[in-house]
Order: structure tokens, then sequence, then C-alpha cells
């Protein structure tokens, strides 16, 4: 990896096991945002960050939300450089059962080319490989070359509640010309990845009631509904037998692929039995589009879990009064998602028949994310692009993502600035999952790329 002519590589394979180091001490931190079991641990991870960006020579504060508290690392002014921030989050999802790990999840384990553990793609190995580039910057070139601002957050695994309005105080002194994020993975595995587009996101539950309390199946059975049954019935005609939403609307605003995409879909090295041999499962979805057409330009709806009556060990024979199903749906350029959830609500009421009692609960939700790559933005593709040639020595794909990062909309919307995603993760890094892992050759070009990106964003502006 090392090459006399590149300083920064240099650098980057001298303390290769320090910036790894690094990031098992913060992969070992139990920053789960969901349980409020685990908040003392995220405030005490927060300062870690923040005594981290100090000993890089960046001002650190730790910025208090109603929630999880967020960091802003800042960087000195330089008169007339472009001004970035980068954002990645530290929090991180439950790793539920850990007897469904190889090894613990928050201890940290390095087996071959390959760190696991929780949050070690998802966001921790990512924002961590942002990190150890400025420390390569401060070492190599003794300073940065843009206005920097670095904003870590404690709560996108919850939908980051509280960060519009802390972008909206911090506007006044942040005001960037692009933001950057790394919380994405690559469209091919070891292929590096230059999305332009993410998915947004709508959640909500469907709680239907049939009775006043369950009662016992051989004394009441047979002369009353059943929650389950109910449910399932609704849920069972959600899709047609093409595999599209019935829920009138739902496509209303949905963006038609274009022809240069579907000529770049083209280019991309997909193979999908290996795919579906990596899932263990058949491909399936709405007619008429390709898996990758299925996973980035359309949106979708899917029942993520359901439950009623009697759930534990052996038998309890009675007719379950009350059934939950839990839902989410992935949405597209240019879908509004308080429209979609409108649709929703009513379509699932509509379903209700007159003796059940149906209940919509909407949840957490966030705008698609869509960077227009003609324009004034195609400088920004250039300097990201050699930045991915430089860290990879490849040049990047060009692609959607079906992933969902509600903050880029909001990036847009508050700051007015666009968002570069440029994520390190692979696809098959079970982020969500158990034994997530994150591929170290990817950090270690990550970092190298996260140099030459901030070094190409001030060129850029120069010329």
């Amino acid at each position: 990896m090392s090459n006399p002519s590149d300083p920064f590589l240099e650098y980057l394979e001298g303390h290769r096991q320090d910036f790894l180091d690094g990031l098992c001490a913060l992969v070992r931190r139990r920053t789960v945002s969901t349980d409020p079991a685990f908040a003392g641990n995220l405030v005490d991870c927060a300062g870690w960050l923040a005594s981290v960006g100090r000993e890089l020579g960046l001002e650190a504060r730790i910025e208090e939300t109603p929630g999880h508290p967020c960091v802003l690392l800042r960087g000195p002014e330089i008169p007339g450089a472009p001004k970035v921030l980068v954002y990645g989050h530290y929090d991180v999802q439950p790793a539920e059962d850990e007897t469904l790990w190889t090894h613990p999840p928050f201890e940290p384990h390095v087996e071959g080319e390959r760190l696991y553990g929780r949050g070690a793609s998802d966001n921790k190995g990512q924002i961590w490989a942002w990190l150890c580039a400025l420390k390569t910057l401060k070492a190599v070139r003794g300073g940065l070359p843009v206005n920097l601002n670095v904003l870590i957050e404690g709560e996108e695994e919850i939908g980051s509640p509280h960060l519009p309005d802390l972008l909206t105080r911090l506007r006044p002194e942040i005001t960037p010309d692009v933001v950057i994020v790394s919380d994405t993975s690559t469209a091919v595995k070891f292929r590096p990845t230059l999305h332009y587009s993410l998915r947004g996101l709508v959640v909500f539950e469907v709680r239907l009631r049939t009775a006043r309390m369950d009662v016992h199946s051989g004394v009441h059975g047979g002369v009353l509904p059943n929650a389950v049954r109910e449910l399932a019935a609704i849920l069972a005609r959600v899709h047609d037998s093409e595999g599209r939403v019935v829920v009138p609307g739902f496509y209303d605003r949905v963006r038609a692929i274009q022809a240069w995409e579907k000529e770049a879909l083209q280019r991309i090295p997909f193979d999908e039995s290996e795919y579906a041999g990596w899932m263990g499962a058949s491909m399936h979805g709405e007619a008429g589009f390709s898996t990758n057409e299925r996973r980035w330009f359309r949106p979708t709806l899917e029942c993520n879990g359901i439950f009623g009556g009697y759930t534990g060990a052996g038998s309890k024979t009675i007719v379950p009064c009350l059934a939950t199903a839990k839902f989410s749906a992935r949405l597209v350029a240019d879908q509004e998602p308080q429209e979609v959830m409108a649709c929703l609500k009513t379509w699932f009421e509509a379903q209700a028949p007159p003796w059940v009692q149906l209940e919509f609960v909407p949840g957490d939700s966030g705008r698609p994310y869509l960077l227009e790559r003609e324009g004034a933005q195609e400088k920004l593709f250039e300097a990201a692009r050699r930045a991915v040639l430089q860290g990879f020595g490849e040049e990047p794909l060009f692609c959607r993502h079906g992933g969902a990062i509600p903050i880029t909309a909001e990036f847009q919307r508050i700051l007015g600035a666009p968002t570069l995603l440029l994520g390190l993760g692979s696809p098959d890094d079970a982020i969500h999952a158990p034994n997530e892992k994150f591929e170290l050759v990817n950090f270690y070009r990550g970092i190298r790329m996260a140099v030459g990106l901030l070094e190409a964003l001030a060129e850029a502006d120069r010329s």
C-alpha cells in the first residue's frame, strides 16, 4: 500500500494499527440510542469523541438536545476556502439476541481483514475513517485545506428527531457549500460507489381489536372474530398478484427512471444469482422492474412484524382480541412522506369490517433525497470521482441507493447544501443484524479517499 510519491499513504501505512485501535475503542461503546438503559453510554461516547476532536486541534462542543447529544468539531477559519460539513452518527442498533453473534457484539473482533462488532460499519467505522483522515492531514499537510465542521449525532438510528432543530440553531455559524456523508454501502462489494439518491421513509403501526379481552377458545371459540385472522386478511390485500401496492395515490409522485439511469444500471457488475444466494431467497417484487430498479428506483411497502395473542412457549388456547402489525414504506423522488402517510391511513381504515376497531398509528418519516447530476453539482461529482480514484485506485460506480438517511433532505432544506454520498460499507456487512462487520480494506482506502476529497474540493473551489 505504501507509495513513496504519496506522503498521505506513507503516513497511513505507518499508523494502520493506531487507526484500528481507535476504531475498536469506539465500537466497544454500547451506544444503543433506542434503549433508555444506554443513555449514559451515549453521553460518555459523545464526551470521548469531543476529546478526540481536541487532540486533532479542532474546537469541540457537545450540542445538547432533548434526547442524546451531538458532537460538533470545528476547524480553524480559512478565508476563501470552501465550507464543508462532514456528517456521521455514533449511535447503533440494538444487538438483540447476543447468542446469534459469533463473538459478543460490543467486543470488537478482527478476523482476517474484517472487524466484527455492532456499529462497525453503521456508522462507527465510516465516521472514524474521516477522523483518521483529519489526523493524517494534520500530520502531513500541517492543517486542513477547507473550512471544516464535523457533526456526529447520537439519534440517527431513531430517525434524528432533534437534529433539524439543532441544524436550525447552528445555521448562522454552519453554512456549508457541501455536506459529505459516509453512511451507505457500495453497490457491489469492493467497488467504490458514488450514490446520488436515497429513499425516504414512512413508519407506522396498525392495531386491530375485536373484543374486550382474550377468551377461552373452547368455551367461546367460534362465536366471535379472531383479531389475528382479521388483521392477516387485511395484510393479504396490501399487494396485488403483480407485487404492486394497491393503496390509491401511493405511486402518484414517483419519478420515472430516466434513459441515462437505465444505461448506468447496465454498467454495474451485478450478479443476481449471487445476490439471491447470499440472502438465501428467490427474487420477488413489483412486476416489470429489475432487481436493482426495485431496490433503488421504486417505492415499497413492507410489513416488518406482526404479533397478537399468545406467543410464549407451549400453548395457550385462546381467541386473541388484539393484533398489531408494524410497517415501513420506502419512498423515492418525488414522493412526500405526509401525503403517502395519509393515503395509507385512509386505505387501512377503509379495510376494517364493522365488527373490528382499527387504529392507524403514524411513526417516523423522512423525505427521499436526490442530487441532480447536471449543472452546478457537476464540479462536486468530479471532485468526488477524483478522490475515490485516489483512495481506491479505480473509478466509482454511479447509482442510487435503497436505504434512507432522512437528515440528508434536511441538510438541503435547512442549510441549502447538497450532500455527497460516499459510502464505505459493503452490501454484506450485516448492518442491523447479528455479526455486523466492516471490511478493513474499505476502512483504510476510505481514509485516503477522505483526505483526497477535502483536497479536491479546495482545488475545485480555486478553479
